[in-house]
C-alpha cells in the first residue's frame, strides 16, 4: 500500500509557499488530485488551527505552526503505512492529544503505523506491539508495556554497573 514516513516533521515544507499551498503540495506528493485535496482543505485547515495564517508564506510561521501544517496532511492522506519518528513530541499538549487521535484513527481503520520513540510513555500509550532494538538487533518483541518494563529494567541494570564500576 501507499506509505508515508515523517521522519522530521516539516521536512517537506516549503518556506516559500503558504500553508495552503503546502497542503495541496504534499496531498499532491501522496497522490492526490487538487479536485479530491480540494474537497477537504477547509477541514484540514481546520484542523491545523492555522485558519488566519494558511495563506501567509510559512517562513513567518513559528515552530509549533510547522508542525500543526505538516501533521495535518497526516489527517486527511490516510496512508495504509504511516511511519513516524519521534514527531510526536513536537507542539503543545493539545496538538500532541489531536495527532494522538489521528493515529489511533488510522489504527482503527487498519492503517499500520510505525513509531519510532524513545518516549517509553507514548509508546505504552500508543502502541499495541513494541520492539526494542539495540545496536540492529531486536532484544525484545511483544506487548508494548512489557517490552518498556524489561527495557527500564535493563536500563536500570546498566546504570548501576557504571555507577559500581566508578568505586
Amino acid at each position: 500500500g501507499k506509505v508515508h514516513s515523517i521522519l522530521t516533521l516539516g521536512i517537506s515544507i516549503r518556506e516559500d509557499f503558504s500553508g495552503r499551498e503546502n497542503l495541496y503540495l504534499e496531498a499532491e506528493f501522496q497522490g492526490k488530485t487538487q479536485e479530491e485535496t480540494g474537497a477537504v482543505i477547509d477541514e484540514m485547515i481546520a484542523f491545523s488551527e492555522l485558519e488566519e495564517f494558511i495563506d501567509m508564506p510559512v517562513h513567518t510561521y513559528s515552530s509549533g505552526m510547522k508542525a500543526r501544517l505538516a501533521f495535518t496532511s497526516l489527517a486527511y492522506l490516510e496512508p495504509d503505512i504511516l511511519i513516524i519518528d519521534e514527531v510526536l513530541s513536537v507542539g503543545d499538549h493539545l496538538f500532541q492529544d489531536k495527532a494522538s487521535k489521528v493515529i489511533h484513527d488510522l489504527c482503527s481503520k487498519g492503517k499500520i503505523v510505525i513509531i519510532v520513540s524513545h518516549s517509553l510513555e507514548s509508546i505504552e500509550q500508543m502502541c499495541s506491539r513494541c520492539l526494542w532494538i539495540d545496536d540492529g538487533k531486536v532484544i525484545a518483541d511483544g506487548v508494548a508495556a512489557e517490552v518498556t518494563k524489561q527495557y527500564r529494567e535493563e536500563v536500570r541494570r546498566r546504570d548501576d554497573l557504571e555507577y559500581a564500576s566508578k568505586f
